[in-house]
């Protein structure tokens, strides 16, 4: 799943309309950066998570008021090649380095640029300055779900990474990347879950969500989409917090709802950033 691509333009999906018309969808799926910006039209029914799930679902998975809930986290990064690149990235700065020129990608779409230029991370002058110094630098503009192309070595590196999940079928196949998390862009953030307050069946939604939340849904999600809620003890993506964090001696900043609520008036720059990094030279 492409955050940068989630939200109800791109989706086709109907989560309300005239009267009597129902959602074309029961829940409805997106990135937090998405959420936050529906937050103000009301679309999505409270729902008492906690008392369908207790002990399971508390206060950290739930978030406007029961309108949504987390599902996954997403750790955006790097992924790059491990056979050819010159050396293991450990940041973004290290890609407006020399040995780089001509051998990377990013996304057409500048995925989570948004969230590196906000005012509480590194600020649109650092954020835009940073993509004019790397439009030079970058080979191509690929999608988060074309990672073969990392594989093979057409790039030796690609980020910022949508979701941070793009490698893992990858590696385990046998494929020559990693993916880690920078050390200047040290965040996780999450896809939430809501049940529209038109939805045809709500009740069978609330069921499907619920379930989502459980062990063996956490199991499932893990197997479809190689991603899990952190927030879980037995999380797969808890123990890549975990080691980000001792490896960088910091706490990963949470980008959940009130964050993206907070710093939402990214979108001049973000759109900027996308022409320099589209615009080639």
């Amino acid at each position: 799943m492409d955050p940068a691509s989630v939200g109800p333009a791109s989706s086709g999906l109907s989560l309300t309309g005239p009267p009597g018309r129902k959602a074309s969808t029961d829940v409805y799926l997106a990135y937090s950066r998405t959420v936050a910006l529906l937050a103000k039209l009301d679309l999505f029914e409270p729902v008492d998570w906690k008392a369908l799930l207790p002990g399971r679902i508390t206060d950290a998975n739930v978030e406007a008021g029961g309108r949504s809930i987390k599902i996954v986290t997403a750790l955006p990064g790097i992924l790059y090649n491990t056979e050819l690149s010159p050396y293991k990235p450990m940041s973004l700065a290290d890609f407006l380095k020399p040995e780089w020129k001509g051998k990377i990608a990013t996304t057409p779409y500048a995925a989570n640029y948004d969230i590196l230029s906000a005012k509480d991370n590194w600020g649109p002058e650092r954020a835009t300055d940073y993509a004019k110094k790397l439009s030079p630098q970058i080979a191509g503009l690929i999608r988060c779900d074309d990672m073969n192309r990392v594989a093979t070595g057409e790039f030796l590196a690609f980020f910022i990474t949508c979701t941070g999940n793009e490698g893992i079928d990858l590696k385990a196949s046998g494929a020559p990347v990693d993916e880690i998390a920078a050390k200047d862009f040290v965040i996780q953030s999450f896809f939430y879950f809501q049940v529209p307050r038109a939805a045809e069946n709500p009740n069978a939604a609330k069921l499907f969500v619920t379930y989502a939340m459980t062990p063996e849904g956490q199991a499932l999600v893990w197997d479809s989409w190689k991603s899990d809620l952190s927030l879980f003890p037995e999380s797969h993506t808890r123990h890549d917090v975990e080691a980000t964090e001792k490896a960088y001696g910091v706490k990963l900043k949470d980008l959940d709802l009130a964050w993206q609520a907070a710093n939402s008036d990214t979108q001049a720059t973000w759109d900027n950033i996308v022409k320099i990094l589209t615009t080639r030279n």
